[in-house]
């Protein structure tokens, strides 16, 4: 949660803070499925499973509150600054250039605070951004975004869809199987390789 959905890897927390966080969310778990067959899946919080005690993430000391704790440390981790600026950096980075401009990295950055991470209103500022626009368009779409987007060009209605997770093993994205925690690398380069495999 630290390293790929708030703050960013080498970013302002220590491994002490991982450690710290990761006790503040113990009892956070899914409902089984065999206990429960209509809510399985779901999420729950079991105050048993939870280490009881005051945590300190990032220089803030979070009191004991159960499932609370964990929501008030995440509210704090969605609202810091290194937050907004690894949002907007992989964003940029997605969808405009794998090392995008600055000054377009900073405005979405700025535009995440001053909303409270409003995404909407991020994805606006993206597209009407001047550097959105310039920049030469040599973005590559990752396997399983152009497979959906020339579904969408040739209007094929797709009734079984294996063929297609076949089609996405082949050029190296399979569903739900990244190589590692970080998912599927976002840069030309790692898909470089396979155009002549999407041409086929």
């Amino acid at each position: 949660i630290l390293e790929l959905h708030t703050l960013g890897v080498r970013s302002v927390y220590s491994q002490e803070d991982v450690t710290s966080f990761a006790r503040v969310i113990t009892g956070w778990t899914v409902v089984p499925p065999r206990q429960d067959p209509q809510l399985g899946g779901t999420f729950t919080f079991n105050p048993r499973m939870h280490e009881p005690g005051t945590q300190t993430i990032i220089g803030e000391a979070y009191a004991d509150a159960g499932f609370d704790q964990g929501r008030r440390v995440l509210g704090d981790l969605a609202r810091h600054s290194a937050t907004a600026q690894h949002v907007a950096h992989k964003l940029a980075k997605h969808f405009v250039a794998d090392d995008p401009a600055l000054a377009l990295v900073e405005r979405l950055a700025k535009r995440f605070r001053d909303t409270e991470g409003d995404l909407k209103e991020v994805a606006k500022a993206l597209v009407a951004s001047p550097e959105a626009w310039a920049t030469p368009r040599s973005k590559l779409r990752r396997p399983t975004e152009w497979i959906v987007a020339s579904l969408r060009a040739t209007g094929v209605n797709v009734t079984d869809v294996r063929p297609v997770m076949q089609v996405q093993n082949l050029l190296g994205e399979p569903l739900w199987r990244p190589p590692a925690p970080n998912g599927f690398a976002d840069d030309d380069a790692t898909w470089l390789d396979g155009l002549s495999q999407r041409l086929d």
